[in-house]
């Protein structure tokens, strides 16, 4: 906090010549007021807050502020408690197999076991998406609606805005040029808003891979796997999802810019999705919460899109530039 020029300030201002550094010559200190000594105007800058021991005085007169008239005050942490036995759920739940017959046991048996799910997002950040998904393995199962749920739990009180198909398609009339050999439309508008998210200042790390212009622009957002001889589906996406330097996307098997199955790969893990991209899509940006994964610089705009004008569960986008997209999206809806 800085010091204005106010009551006592105005009166050892006035005492006080200045050098052009902003430092009182020595001419004048036996004369300042006592509180003055090594006061240092404007921090020695042409403007700003005054600095020096004055200023160590009055931080240690804010210590002495009660707390309820205080401007700022810290958040106070809320302990989080799991209930007993919670965990015990959690362990029958994860040994289940995830298929169709067990489906309706483990959505229930997560969603009663979400109090230990959100303890485990909020309590330390060492190896937290691995303890998450050891308790919890069937995040990953049924083409991601345990991450659906567990977001929908996460955000309780949010409304959604707008459904995603609609809002995707709006993405679409941005550019007539990007991306007209994407086969999927859905697919295709989320490109044409991740490219009017201009996303000046972060770098893109060298790739050795070999891709076409766009293809290398949407990288951030959506890779297509091509197959090599002899090679399964699921050996091509382990293959890609065990790179170290890989950021979380979406990924699609099959040929360049075609419909296919789809994925989500993070930090060496796979969600099988589907064949449809608007379930991928969605599944993709309710992860990062879900997971407790953070968001790469390349995504945080078009994160921050979707969550606060989609799905409803962010205050504002986090820039400027998506604030301005979302009002051009919101005329064309």
């Amino acid at each position: 906090m800085g010091i204005t020029e106010k009551g006592p300030i105005k009166i050892i201002l006035k005492y006080i010549a200045h050098n052009e550094h902003g430092n009182a010559s020595n001419e004048t200190i036996m004369e300042q007021p006592e509180l003055s000594f090594f006061f240092w105007k404007h921090g020695g800058r042409e403007s700003g807050c005054h600095t020096g021991i004055i200023e160590t005085r009055v931080g240690n007169m804010r210590k002495d502020v009660p707390p309820e008239n205080r401007l700022f005050r810290r958040v106070t942490v809320t302990k989080l408690d799991v209930p007993e036995g919670i965990e015990d759920l959690a362990c029958e739940i994860s040994a289940l197999s995830p298929t169709p017959q067990n489906a309706r046991l483990i959505k229930d048996g997560m969603a009663q076991c979400f109090p230990l799910h959100n303890w485990l997002l909020k309590t330390g950040k060492d190896d937290r998406l691995g303890r998450i998904l050891t308790t919890f393995p069937h995040l990953l199962a049924y083409q991601g609606r345990m991450i659906q749920q567990a977001f929908d739990m996460l955000k309780p009180n949010r409304n959604q805005n707008h459904e995603l198909e609609k809002y995707l398609r709006a993405g679409i009339i941005l550019d007539k040029d990007s991306w007209n050999n994407v086969q999927d439309r859905d697919i295709k508008g989320l490109l044409r808003i991740f490219k009017a998210l201009t996303n000046r200042g972060i770098k893109r790390k060298a790739t050795n891979e070999r891709m076409q212009p766009d293809e290398l622009i949407a990288s951030p957002v959506i890779r297509w796997i091509r197959l090599t001889d002899d090679e399964t589906d699921i050996e091509a996406l382990n293959r890609h999802a065990s790179r170290d330097d890989i950021q979380p996307h979406i990924v699609c098997v099959g040929d360049l810019y075609r419909r296919g199955p789809y994925h989500i790969i993070c930090e060496g893990f796979i969600v099988p999705c589907g064949e449809a991209s608007l379930d991928v899509v969605d599944v993709f940006f309710k992860m990062f919460d879900v997971l407790g994964v953070s968001v790469p610089p390349l995504l945080r705009n078009l994160h921050s899109l979707i969550s606060s004008n989609v799905f409803n569960s962010l205050d504002n986008p986090c820039s400027q530039t998506a604030q301005n997209l979302a009002r051009r999206i919101e005329e064309s809806i």
